[in-house]
C-alpha cells in the first residue's frame, strides 16, 4: 500500500491540535475533547497504528517479517534519537533557564528532574522517567517496537488471541492495575510521584493502537477487507455509530445527559 496524503494530512492535524491544547491560548479550551471524552492524542495513535497495519502487512507477506521488522525498528531507533536530543535539551537548557530567571512554572515543570536529578538522567534513556509534553513518544517508540511481533503472530494464529490479551489489559488498566504495579514499586523503594511515569496508561492505550494495526492488517489479508466493508455499509452500524457519537457529545458537554466524569477521568 502507498502512502496516502489525506491520512498523513489527518495525522498532521491531529498533532497540530495537540500542540494546542497544550498552551495558553483561546483555542485551548475548544481543541480539548470537543466531540467527546477523546481527542487528537487518541486519534494521532489510533491512525498511526491502521497507517503501520496498512502498509507493512503487504510487505510482510512479499520480503518476509524480518524486513518488516528492520523497517519498524530503524524508524523507532530514529524517533528514539529524537527524544534523546528532546531530553538533552531539556536537562541542560531549559534546566539552566529555570534556574537563572527562577521561573515558578519551569521549576514546577521540571520538579522531578529538580528533586531527583540523578534518577531522572540515569531513568529518562530507559523511558522510565517521562517528562510532561515528552510522554507520548516513548510510548509510540515501544509499540512501534512491538508492531513486528503483533503482526507475526497475528499472520500465523490470526487476530482473536491478540485482541482478547489487548482487551484484557485494557480492563486491568480500568480496574486500577497501573496504580497498583506503582504502589508496589513505591514500597519497593521508587520514591516518586505516579506522574514521572508519563500521562499515558500504557495498558488502556495499548488498545487503541491493537485496533488500529488490526483495521490496517485486515485490509490486505484473508477476507477481513471485504468483511470490514460489509459490515461499515450496514445502515444498522451507521445508526449505532451516529446515535452513540451524538450521546457522547451530549454527555461530554452537560447537555441532556448527566455526566460524572471530566476529561481527567478518562484512563
Amino acid at each position: 500500500m502507498q502512502r496516502r496524503n489525506e491520512l498523513d494530512a489527518l495525522r498532521g492535524i491531529f498533532l497540530l491540535l495537540m500542540v494546542s491544547v497544550h498552551l495558553p491560548t483561546v483555542v485551548n479550551g475548544f481543541a480539548s475533547e470537543p466531540l467527546g471524552y477523546a481527542d487528537a492524542a487518541e486519534g494521532f495513535v489510533f491512525l498511526s497504528a491502521f497507517l503501520v497495519g496498512s502498509i507493512y502487512t503487504p510487505l510482510m507477506f512479499q520480503r518476509g517479517i524480518a524486513y518488516v521488522r528492520e523497517r519498524l525498528w530503524k524508524r523507532a531507533r530514529k524517533l528514539y534519537g529524537y527524544h534523546l536530543l528532546l531530553l538533552l535539551f531539556l536537562f541542560v537548557i531549559v534546566a539552566t533557564v529555570a534556574t537563572v530567571t527562577h521561573s515558578i512554572a519551569l521549576h514546577n515543570y521540571l520538579l522531578v528532574f529538580f528533586s531527583h536529578p540523578v534518577w531522572a538522567v540515569a531513568s529518562s534513556p530507559f523511558l522510565v522517567y517521562q517528562p510532561p509534553l515528552l510522554d507520548i513518544l516513548p510510548m509510540y517508540i515501544v509499540f512501534l517496537l512491538a508492531s513486528p511481533l503483533l503482526l507475526r503472530y497475528a499472520s500465523q494464529r490470526g487476530w482473536r488471541a491478540v485482541l482478547v490479551g489487548s482487551g484484557l489489559l485494557w480492563l486491568f488498566a480500568q480496574l486500577g492495575g497501573g496504580r497498583a504495579l506503582y504502589e508496589l514499586a513505591v514500597r519497593a523503594g521508587v520514591p516518586l510521584e505516579r506522574a514521572a511515569f508519563g500521562a499515558f496508561d500504557w495498558y488502556a492505550w495499548q488498545l487503541v493502537w491493537v485496533t488500529g494495526l488490526w483495521l490496517g492488517y485486515s485490509q490486505h489479508h484473508g477476507d477481513g477487507a471485504e468483511t470490514l466493508k460489509r459490515w461499515f455499509r450496514h445502515p444498522a452500524v451507521w445508526g449505532m455509530t451516529v446515535a452513540t457519537s451524538i450521546f457522547f457529545l451530549l454527555w461530554r458537554h452537560h447537555v441532556a445527559v448527566s455526566s460524572p466524569m471530566s476529561g481527567a477521568a478518562r484512563r
